[in-house]
């Protein structure tokens, strides 16, 4: 009896060593979310375009700023486009002006070589269309169209005969219209008055025009008139021709 006893307390203390031996589970662990499924936040920016002015033929600076609060941002693109305004109208609905990337000032720059628009109030808007890092933004400014300034060039007599050939000798004088911005001869009707005697010549294919003068006079008094349009102020020029003695 006494034997049996003492085996069975063994046996209990053996049990309790293997219960004691046994490795116990750790706490539960959560997954955490791999880096490349977390959201991506992007930088909020700003984008400011400067008012501008020009007249037709002129070239035009284009200037606007991307910001993130009060930090500039470098090497964004930013575009520029024209639209109408306030009964003004672009063809095509816009002009395409071009784009250009922030400088480390977040300033973008482009040159505008304004069209022959009527004068009047245009709408300027640059964009940034958001990349990777940041977000879009837009920004609206005003873009005036001024008159252009013309004068009409009357060129010194031709005289002579068609190819030199034998026969009497004729004048004529070729009457040019240019637009002062860049010099650009415009196609554009213009009135000629040569010793009271009134005509239009030019039109929209017509940017040099040679106007022949009466036979039957020794001096012509030539004026000629452009009454000018929506996009180029009116000009004239007036000149007097004498027939050479020859």
């Amino acid at each position: 009896m006494k034997t049996r006893s003492i085996a069975l307390a063994l046996a209990a203390v053996l049990l309790a060593s293997a219960a004691a031996a046994a490795p116990t589970a750790g706490p539960a662990v959560t997954p955490t979310l791999k880096e490349r499924e977390l959201p991506k936040i992007k930088t909020p920016t700003k984008l400011e375009v400067k008012n501008a002015a020009a007249v037709p033929g002129e070239k035009r600076t284009l200037v606007a700023t991307l910001t993130s609060g009060t930090n500039p941002l470098a090497g964004k693109s930013v575009s520029f486009r024209v639209e109408g305004k306030d009964g003004t109208t672009v063809p095509g609905g816009a002009i395409d002006v071009g784009s250009d990337v922030t400088d480390a000032q977040g300033t973008a720059k482009v040159t505008f070589n304004v069209p022959e628009l009527a004068q009047g109030a245009y709408k300027l808007v640059a964009s940034h269309a958001g990349d990777a890092q940041t977000m879009g933004s837009t920004d609206t400014g005003n873009f005036g169209v001024i008159k252009g300034i013309t004068k009409i060039e009357l060129g010194d007599l031709i005289w002579g005969t068609y190819k030199n050939e034998p026969g009497p000798k004729t004048g004529s004088v070729i009457v040019k219209l240019v637009r002062q911005s860049d010099g650009a001869t415009l196609a554009k009707p213009v009135v000629m008055t040569v010793n009271g005697q009134t005509w239009t010549v030019g039109g929209p294919n017509s940017t040099v025009i040679m106007i022949p003068l009466p036979t039957n006079a020794s001096t012509w008094n030539v004026k000629a008139q452009f009454e000018g349009d929506a996009a180029n102020q009116a000009s004239s020029s007036q000149r007097t021709y004498t027939k050479p003695n020859s």
